[in-house]
């Protein structure tokens, strides 16, 4: 056999995937595993940052939106009903719009409209709302009243608008109208029955003051 001619084999070299590896040290592994919760963490912590309070108000009346839905949709298996006037006529919606303004006060402060016709009408479009949020950016309301009536009927007409994307111009301007004066009405009443609320509260508080001080005259 010649000796230029080499002789190999058919048999695959094989290598030892621990051979000359050193073995982690466990503290090492331990201060990995934490400086990638801390990165992860600080990436977590930069996008909330990055949040605006927009962001945060549609991210809320989102949860609403979904409390309220499936509130009434627990009604509805309460009382063997199928749908969702049956249930409203079912349910006392005064008490239960009451009762959201206080579990969701910061945003029923800030839009008096939008949880009003989730919890009356079930209609609720977050394209709408933002629309809204952009209006009221630029145009600040200057008192309780036009927020509640002027700025109702802006988000009542976008609202329309989003549920009827095919409307004209003509027809969301009456909706508009017709909403502002429904709003002014209801504002006038509520006015009315606060301004009665706290006539009532001042008198109880005078006849509880007569009655203390007759008390330490007749001591």
């Amino acid at each position: 056999m010649s000796k230029n001619v080499k002789i190999t084999s058919n048999k695959k070299c094989i290598r030892n995937p621990t051979k000359g590896k050193e073995k982690e040290d466990p503290d090492d592994i331990l201060l990995s595993n934490l400086m990638r919760a801390q990165s992860v963490f600080k990436e977590e912590q930069t996008q909330i940052k990055k949040k605006t309070m927009e962001d945060v108000d549609l991210e809320e009346a989102d949860n609403i939106w979904k409390y309220i839905k499936n509130y009434k949709k627990e009604k509805r298996k309460e009382a063997g009903i199928t749908t969702i006037p049956a249930v409203n006529n079912y349910m006392d919606l005064e008490t239960f719009h009451a009762e959201c303004c206080v579990k969701f006060k910061r945003f029923t402060d800030k839009y008096p409209i939008v949880i009003r016709y989730m919890c009356f009408t079930d209609e609720y479009r977050k394209e709408a709302l933002k629309k809204y949020m952009r209006y009221a950016k630029n145009n600040i309301p200057k008192s309780k009243e036009e927020l509640y009536c002027d700025f109702g009927a802006i988000y009542v007409k976008f609202l329309y608008s989003e549920i009827n994307p095919k409307c004209t111009q003509d027809q969301a301007h009456n909706v508009r109208h017709n909403a502002y004066i429904e709003l002014r009405e209801e504002f006038v009443r509520i006015q009315a029955a606060e301004e009665e609320a706290e006539k009532i509260s001042v008198n109880n508080g005078i006849k509880k003051i007569k009655n203390i001080f007759n008390d330490i005259q007749q001591d």
